[in-house]
């Protein structure tokens, strides 16, 4: 009786173990506010991070993508609208460290730092 029980406590133990490493594992997503609007001649997505992230820019296609090295929750409402001249749509990328964006032309596309805000 005592052998079963022990092994009973090794099992529930271990699982808790695996249960509480599989959370560790999955890292929050950063609710980041993006802003974005048009300028002379260009159009401009702002990513506001609280703190500096790596990140890069790809096109492929029609689709614009800015991957971050973080995982990003981002708030993309007006992104599209202030940017109409340019992009017929916005979505979160389905890594959960990506956003999307449609091109409405071949632009020709930039990054570049600007700090923390």
């Amino acid at each position: 009786m005592r052998d079963n029980l022990s092994n009973i406590d090794l099992r529930v133990f271990l699982l808790i173990c695996i249960v509480f490493l599989c959370s560790l594992s999955q890292v929050k997503a950063e609710t980041v506010k993006v802003r974005a609007a048009t300028h002379d001649g260009y159009g401009r997505i702002v990513f506001n991070w609280p703190t500096l992230v790596p990140y890069e820019i790809e096109t492929v296609g029609d689709q614009l993508v800015v991957s971050f090295s973080s995982p990003i929750e981002p708030s993309l409402s007006g992104v599209v609208q202030n940017l109409s001249k340019y992009l017929s749509g916005a979505t979160p990328g389905a890594d959960g460290r990506s956003v999307a964006s449609t091109m409405k032309e071949d632009f020709d596309v930039y990054g570049f730092d600007m700090g923390t805000t």
